[in-house]
């Protein structure tokens, strides 16, 4: 499941914390929602999107 979290910190510490998720991924993951006609890459595309050293 693609996870990001942003933290943002002042004066050394935590100020504010967010979680970004794919909801939908985890719900055709558990089979409560058909993946058909969703924009949801295949894991395999994914996993190379996420290993390419090349991209910024």
């Amino acid at each position: 499941m693609p996870l990001v979290v942003v933290v943002k910190f002042r004066d050394g510490l935590m100020a504010s914390e967010r979680i970004h998720w794919d909801h939908a991924a985890v719900l055709t993951q558990v089979g409560l929602l058909a993946a058909e006609g969703l924009p949801m890459a295949e894991l395999p595309e994914v996993v190379r999107f996420l290993r390419d050293k090349a991209m910024p």
